[in-house]
C-alpha cells in the first residue's frame, strides 16, 4: 500500500465485510468474487446513466464496480448499476487514511 493518504494503483484491498441494500453482507475477499478484479467508487454517486455505462465496461473486462457509501440512500436500490455497499463508521475510508 502506498504511504500517502492517496491511493495508488496496485494499493491492496482491505479485508471487509460491507452490507449491501437488501442487508445482505459482501465480504470484498470472499470467494464469490474471488477471481475478479474489484473496482471500488467511494463516497460519490454519479448519475444513474454513467454509473450503469461504468458497471458495463467494467463487467466486459472482468472486474466488479462497489459504489461505496455512508448513508443508505431513501427507496429501493436502481436497476442497472454497481452493488451499493454501506460503510457508516467509515472504516474503508479510514483504513485507507482517507479523509472523512
Amino acid at each position: 500500500m502506498s504511504n500517502s493518504a492517496s491511493l495508488a494503483q496496485g494499493d491492496l484491498l482491505l479485508s471487509l465485510t460491507l452490507p449491501d441494500a437488501t442487508g445482505k453482507n459482501v465480504d470484498l475477499h470472499g470467494q464469490a468474487i474471488a477471481g475478479s478484479h474489484r473496482v471500488l467508487l467511494l463516497g460519490i454517486e454519479p448519475t444513474p446513466e454513467r454509473l450503469a455505462a461504468a458497471t458495463a465496461r467494467l463487467a466486459e473486462r472482468g472486474a466488479l464496480l462497489f459504489l461505496v457509501v455512508c448513508q443508505m440512500p431513501a427507496g429501493a436500490p436502481r436497476p442497472g448499476g454497481p452493488q451499493r455497499l454501506f460503510d457508516p463508521a467509515r472504516r474503508l475510508l479510514n483504513g485507507f487514511g482517507l479523509p472523512d
